[in-house]
Order: C-alpha cells, then structure tokens, then sequence
C-alpha cells in the first residue's frame, strides 16, 4: 500500500519554516537596533562620518608604531626639532563640546605618551574618562590637505614642516545613570594620532573603539 502525503501538510510545513526565518531576520534587526542606541545613549553623540573616513580608523596605520627594542628616526628640517621633553595640554572636543583634556609628551628619543581625562553629563547620565597611551613620531609621514600620503609620495602642496605622531593605549569610561541611580563601565581602545607644528602646537584626533568597527573620534588641539 502506497501512502500519498497530503500536500497540505508539506504547505504547512513550509510555511513554519517561513515564518521561523521572518522572526529570525527581524530579530537580527532589532539586536542591531538597540547596539546602535546603546552605543550613543552609553557613549554620548558621535560625529557622523567617522567610522569611514580613513583617519578615523588609526588602527589601520598601528604598524607606525615602532617596537620599544627600535630606534625611532628623528626629525630633520623643515620638521619641528625635539632637542628637549615637551610637554603639551591639548584641548579634547566633539561636535564643539568639550571632552576634558590629554597630556601629550615627546621625548627627545621620538617616544610619544599621554593621558586623557573627561568628565561631562548627556541624556541624565554622568560620563567619566581616563585613558593612557604611548607610541611614537613618524617623519615618513608627511601633510597634505585633504589626504595624506608617504614621503615617496610626489604630491604637489604637501606640508613637510608638520611633525605626524602616533600612539595606542586604553580607557575606560565609567557612566553613571542619575534617574536610575545605576552605574556602568566600559574598557577599549584609544588612539591619539595628530600633528606637531613648528610652533610646538598639536591638532589631531583621538579617537575610541571596542571592536575596531564601532567607534568615536574626538578632535585634539592646542591653542597657541
């Protein structure tokens, strides 16, 4: 005796599966949904833009940094010399908003350290920073408005008095929620990259990352 299954029930079938596949898909979704929120209610606004534009991803150029067991060349004219220990205090922002402040040092040796420090309130929430890093100065790097490019580069309007460091270290960012009276914290990484110009001001960027995807970029500079 031959069995025939009714197609309903291969209809039926077919149609759970659909339907277990829908969810699933807009499950994905509303996880990626509530990443994204979490990230700005946890971290505060972040500039659009910058997870693509290159500079906001510094993690891409970590190879500059120079082993602790290497000599780090030194610069040459018309770069700004580091014939002594400078210390300089930079001024940390976002979107115009002030985010504390980074200590940056330079030794005579090429060596690049720091620290950052912010406090500041968004969205009934308390936020705290702190942050250390370390690296290096580059002078194979070399300025040019709207890019930047090696020193074999042959680019017309290049800006070769500008001295280019870049370090990698940590943070973490404590966040209090004052309704709710809860607190939370995050760890990750933190980038501070930028320029030294002849007359020993800074600009740059530092920037943050959890994951090497998500992150928020900061502008750095001292006034003269």
């Amino acid at each position: 005796m031959v069995f025939v299954q009714p197609k309903t029930g291969l209809c039926n079938r077919r149609r759970r599966r659909g339907v277990v596949v829908l969810l699933l898909l807009v499950a994905i979704a509303i996880l990626a949904i509530l990443y994204v929120i979490q990230m700005d209610a946890f971290f505060g606004p972040v500039a659009p833009g910058g997870r693509t534009r290159a500079e906001h991803r510094p993690w891409l150029e970590e190879y500059r940094i120079v082993p602790s067991d290497k000599l780090i060349r030194p610069p040459q004219p018309p770069k700004p010399a580091i014939n002594e220990p400078l210390i300089l205090n930079a001024r940390v922002q976002l979107d115009g908003s002030d985010r504390g402040t980074a200590t940056l040092e330079f030794a005579i040796s090429g060596e690049v350290s720091g620290t950052w420090y912010c406090e500041y309130s968004h969205d009934d929430r308390d936020y705290r920073f702190d942050a250390s890093f370390a690296g290096n100065i580059d002078v194979t790097k070399t300025y040019s408005e709207g890019e930047v490019t090696d020193e074999s580069s042959s680019s017309e309007g290049l800006d070769e008095s500008r001295l280019y460091f870049i370090t990698r270290g940590t943070y973490k960012q404590t966040a209090y929620n004052i309704e709710a009276g809860t607190e939370t914290s995050e760890e990750g990484l933190v980038y501070v990259t930028g320029w030294l110009h002849t007359d020993y001001s800074v600009s740059g960027l530092l920037t943050i990352t959890t994951d090497r995807i998500w992150s928020a970029t900061y502008t750095l500079e001292r006034g003269l």
